[in-house]
């Protein structure tokens, strides 16, 4: 049996029912192996119940005993009308600042983590309103379920990472943005309906996508679970082997860290972006975002100077492209996206300058580039 360590696992503390230290052999065992833990703690009872007394001094004192790195997302999805620690706005920031002193005060281990429901959807909330403000907030994070049609679209019409860009854009300038837990649905809602190749490629294009296009996303929590009631909604990875096989593949990107402190060994570069140095003239790793909502991207081509250079099917969509033959000189790049009917999606152009003299080749291994289609951004 292969045994999977991963560098951060979740679990959940009901405010005043339990004990911090309810779950010691778990923080044991994330010691023993490195890794992190994200504690949801939810205020079951209602916010009434959080205030500065013995037990949420204990419970700081119980986290700082763990002695390992611990995300503290409390009262999270603040924004589902249905929370009940939602209700009252200014309450609840009041609360997360009581929290988040005491935390910071007692507990040197704990990240606060203030995270939202994906807002623009189902008719949650603008989380911001909640927001406690950026001194009592460390990492900001986001649940999201993206759920699909039977007819192979995105029932909100969105992809994966869409669903991200609204937190993303408010805080990823000043704080670490992460998945706080999420999933693609495997089946339709409120019934059994497989829809495991959509929930597939999405979840492909969501792992190359982050890397790419979202730098600041430093985590995701995957919702390794399946509802039993209500939506039903599938999304355990080792009940449907199409989704472990592509989780697999997925985080095998060597973009993607195993151990919390790690750093790695890649970077992207967006071609778009006012300023970046010019590209070394070598063999270059290109890739390409395509921000199609239809979700039936198929391939991307590229030219060179209007000539055709290369050609990829499926996510990330990259191609080797040689710049060597073009050293000091500035070069049009075009990609043009098509979906799997053959039609064209898009079309993004861009200047590139290539440099005249190679750079340090160990710096070349770790440098790709990409292009972006992100229609929010570069139309």
């Amino acid at each position: 049996m292969l045994i999977w360590v991963y560098a951060m696992y979740m679990i959940y503390i009901q405010y005043k029912n339990m004990e911090f230290n309810h779950y010691t052999s778990h923080y044991q065992k994330a010691k023993q192996t490195g890794c992190a833990m994200q504690a949801a703690l939810e205020p079951v009872n209602g916010l009434t119940e959080v205030v500065d007394d013995s037990y949420l001094h204990r419970l700081a004192k119980q986290a700082s005993d763990t002695e390992i790195p611990i995300f503290l997302r409390f009262a999270n999805e603040m924004n589902d009308p249905s929370s009940i620690w939602g209700q009252d706005k200014a309450l609840y920031i009041e609360k997360f600042r009581l929290v988040a002193d005491v935390m910071h005060k007692e507990a040197p281990n704990v990240v606060m983590c203030w995270a939202p429901n994906d807002w623009g959807h189902h008719g949650f909330g603008d989380a911001a309103e909640w927001y406690p403000g950026d001194q009592y907030v460390d990492w900001v994070g986001v649940s999201s379920y993206p759920p699909y049609l039977i007819s192979g679209e995105s029932k909100h019409h969105t992809k994966f990472t869409d669903r991200l860009a609204t937190i993303y854009s408010a805080y990823a300038d000043r704080k670490p943005i992460y998945l706080a837990e999420g999933a693609p649905i495997q089946n339709i809602e409120f019934e059994m309906t497989d829809v495991s190749s959509l929930a597939a490629k999405d979840l492909t294009e969501f792992y190359d996508e982050i890397a790419r296009r979202y730098p600041a996303i430093k985590a995701v929590i995957y919702w390794d679970n399946d509802e039993q009631a209500g939506a039903k909604r599938q999304c355990k990875l080792s009940d449907n082997m199409l989704m472990l096989k592509t989780y697999k593949t997925s985080i095998a990107d060597d973009y993607f860290l195993a151990n919390v402190g790690d750093n790695s060994k890649v970077m992207y570069v967006d071609l778009a972006q006012q300023g970046i140095m010019p590209i070394e003239a070598a063999v270059q790793d290109i890739s390409s975002f395509v921000g199609n909502r239809s979700l039936n991207t198929n391939k991307v081509v590229y030219y060179l100077n209007e000539q055709y250079i290369a050609e990829s099917v499926g996510s990330p969509y990259t191609a080797l492209i040689d710049f060597a033959p073009y050293a000091g000189q500035a070069v049009h790049l075009s990609a043009k996206s098509y979906n799997t009917k053959g039609q064209l999606i898009k079309t993004v152009d861009y200047t590139v300058n290539v440099s005249g003299i190679a750079k340090d080749k160990a710096l070349n291994e770790q440098l790709n580039n990409w292009l972006s289609d992100d229609y929010n951004h570069h139309e």
